[in-house]
């Protein structure tokens, strides 16, 4: 991914939700532990962290359609971050929201089953949140099934 030029030290927008006990900032992105620990981060840490918020903002903004929040992020062996979630009436999930040349695909699962691609690559940011989100419940629903990668 490509690390962003800033001009700031710190995503930090002054919305932090960690202060009011969420583990994944509403405001920033940043985890409760990355927005405790900034100060002293390494210069490739924090870039790292950079390069994630944009698939974490959108991941923020696809849970409050739902009326949900982030409950954690768990990261892969191969690196990819899933967002977790409580759904009222399917319990967790994870979903992951990638981008690529064309847009970002959505991706989910479910404790101990492999993952699947719900959308075709999304391009229009300005719905992805919502649209996504839509997709989520109907596959949590067993309505929508997943779509070729």
């Amino acid at each position: 991914m490509t690390s962003y030029s800033t001009d700031s030290d710190s995503p930090c927008i002054a919305l932090c939700s960690t202060a009011l006990g969420d583990n994944v900032c509403r405001g920033c992105g940043r985890t409760f532990i990355e927005v405790a620990e900034w100060s002293a981060l390494p210069g490739a840490d924090k870039a790292a962290i950079w390069d994630c918020l944009p698939a974490r903002r959108q991941a923020i903004a696809l849970a409050a359609c739902l009326g949900r929040t982030l409950e954690q992020l768990d990261v892969d062996e191969d690196g990819t971050e899933w967002a977790r979630l409580t759904h009222p009436s399917a319990g967790v999930v994870q979903f992951a929201l990638r981008a690529d040349p064309d847009g970002w695909r959505l991706w989910a699962r479910r404790a101990g089953s492999p993952s699947e691609c719900l959308t075709k690559p999304l391009a229009d940011e300005a719905e992805l949140a919502e649209t996504a989100a839509r997709r989520l419940v109907g596959w949590l629903r067993g309505e929508w099934p997943a779509v070729a990668d």
